[in-house]
């Protein structure tokens, strides 16, 4: 075998495959506990609003584990009164998760190891390749009432995966 060959039967051939999602936040809802003993007791929150949900950030960007920072911001919404129903929509059109952004990536390479019969072929693949990191709510960070209202310092999504497979066909 001359030099170009070896080369090519090392660098030469791959095949790469890769899936890459980027999609915009899926709509918030918010809740309230206060709730009526009729229609199952459930209640939609009273606003004055749908503007100005979104904390500001101390940064560019929201840093979930900086000291009283949040993703939602409390002072958009009223105290809840407890003798009426609520005003809000299911969804504030405007206010959403965080965007999604993720890419998957595959190579492999097949290695004739005697003739066409016997063969290998070597496969790598990589999940959430630059660990992209999605934070989402802690326990009912959605809820007016709750202690942790517009805390987000949960990892929603799944952090990077690397995997090296080696499969002998005869």
């Amino acid at each position: 075998m001359t030099g170009g060959e070896v080369a090519d039967a090392f660098l030469g051939g791959w095949s790469v495959g890769a899936v890459h999602t980027y999609s915009s936040g899926t709509p918030i809802t918010i809740g309230t506990t206060i709730g009526f003993p009729i229609f199952a007791g459930g209640n939609r929150p009273t606003i004055s609003t749908y503007e100005g949900w979104r904390a500001d950030y101390s940064g560019d960007r929201c840093d979930p584990f900086a000291p009283g920072e949040r993703f939602i911001n409390r002072n958009a919404f009223p105290a809840q009164p407890t003798d009426r129903f609520g005003n809000m929509t299911r969804f504030n059109p405007s206010f959403r998760f965080l965007p999604n952004l993720n890419e998957n990536i595959s190579i492999q390479k097949r290695f004739n190891l005697v003739g066409e019969k016997f063969y290998a072929q070597l496969r790598g693949e990589a999940f959430n390749l630059f660990n992209r990191t999605q934070w989402g709510p802690v326990g009912n960070a959605q809820t007016l009432q709750n202690e942790n209202f517009g805390i987000w310092q949960n990892q929603i999504n799944t952090p990077r995966r690397l995997q090296i497979a080696l499969k002998l066909y005869f």
